[in-house]
């Protein structure tokens, strides 16, 4: 069952919130810098605290603006934890792959072959 909530965040920033039988896929396109962050970070954490099973976080069209995206990843992957939820990136665009694997975050949102059949089982 599929179930899409838009939540309103800066003009120019969406979110988009899936839910899936196995965990919850979560899109986020435009740009993510420090003054779109706040209303993603809300967002994340009703995802992370309401749900169950692993989060996905889909960022194909998101512009990550400055340092403030990195850390809602962060912050978001140490919440997810906290509340005994996994965390993934999954889709991102080739920037982001390259920010991700350059501050080797890639290393800690992504969990090697587990991460590949999750993100995997929750995008079938």
């Amino acid at each position: 069952m599929t179930r899409r909530i838009e939540h309103g965040v800066a003009p120019s920033t969406s979110v988009e919130v899936v839910a899936l039988p196995a965990g919850v896929r979560v899109r986020v396109d435009g740009r993510l810098d420090s003054h779109s962050v706040a209303q993603v970070r809300d967002a994340l954490h009703q995802v992370i605290d309401a749900g169950s099973g692993p989060v996905l976080i889909e960022l194909p069209d998101a512009e990550i603006g400055d340092a403030t995206a990195l850390g809602l990843l962060v912050g978001a992957h140490h919440r997810a934890r906290r509340q005994g939820r996994e965390l993934y990136v999954g889709e991102v665009s080739e920037r982001t792959a390259r920010l991700l694997r350059m501050s080797h975050l890639d290393r800690v949102l992504a969990q090697g072959r587990e991460a590949t059949r999750t993100v995997a089982a929750l995008t079938a």
